[in-house]
């Protein structure tokens, strides 16, 4: 623990690549844009038209995101969506239980 890291060449590349690549492959996007070379069979025209749609929807997402972050203080907001997930979480939980309507 007390050496320094070893890094190989490309290494948080790579690593970073394969970890994307698993956390995105059931992508509900991914999957339709699987679905419909399968059914059109033109790969590059699917994959050009769902990237390009990605990027119209997240880009502007995320530059939004950057200029509020700017502005508005992250300790309150990071707390607000704690609670929020907690409370979804448990909303969620009382809807299974067996005694919901």
């Amino acid at each position: 623990l007390n050496d320094a890291p070893k890094v190989r060449r490309a290494g948080a590349f790579v690593t970073t690549v394969i970890a994307f690549f698993i956390a995105e492959m059931g992508d509900k996007t991914q999957l339709a844009t699987v679905a419909l070379v399968a059914h059109f069979q033109a790969p590059i025209q699917v994959i050009l038209g769902t990237t390009l749609g990605m990027l119209l929807a997240d880009v502007p997402a995320v530059w939004l995101g950057d200029r509020l972050a700017r502005h508005v203080p992250m300790k309150p907001m990071r707390i607000a969506a704690a609670v929020l997930f907690v409370a979804m979480g448990a909303l969620a939980l009382l809807a299974l239980s067996p005694e919901a309507p």
